[in-house]
């Protein structure tokens, strides 16, 4: 049998799904698909940064962006804050306040998955030694690393 399915031919004329014929059962296939009502992406982006000797502060992306998950990884011997500010260009973290701050404890790892989290003018990231929303202490080369998923 074909792995393509027709589906309501009669009403209205029909639409195709996507199905797999196991052993005579069909069994419907799913695109995973990310985004806002009435708005979709089929694949998020990634974002991935070892520390600078920095605050590092960058633009992820300079428009509308959902955030989906983080992944960081603390190699120093002290907490490292990572933050995320609604902005289209790379944050000043000592003036700019973040929307979102994530710690993460020394020699930790950690997997952050959100819901996702809109940022309606663009996505920014700083890593910093210290929680406060204006810390502009910079890190160490290499004491962390951070992977990001956003669409």
């Amino acid at each position: 049998m074909a792995d393509n399915t027709q589906v309501n031919q009669i009403t209205t004329g029909g639409d195709t799904i996507a199905t797999e014929d196991v052993g005579g059962i069909k069994y419907q296939l799913f695109k995973r698909a990310f985004g806002i009502h009435g708005a979709q992406a089929l694949a998020t982006s990634l974002y991935h940064a070892v520390a600078a000797a920095s605050n590092n502060a960058a633009n992820i992306k300079n428009s509308a962006a959902q955030l989906f998950a983080v992944h960081v990884f603390n190699a120093a011997g002290y907490p490292v804050y990572v933050k995320f500010y609604n902005k289209a260009t790379a944050p000043a973290p000592a003036s700019d306040t973040p929307v979102l701050t994530f710690g993460v404890q020394a020699g930790v790892s950690r997997d952050i998955p959100l819901r996702p989290a809109a940022f309606a003018t663009g996505l920014g990231v700083a890593m910093v030694k210290n929680i406060g929303d204006s810390d502009n202490t910079s890190l160490a080369a290499s004491d962390c690393v951070v992977d990001v998923e956003y669409l």
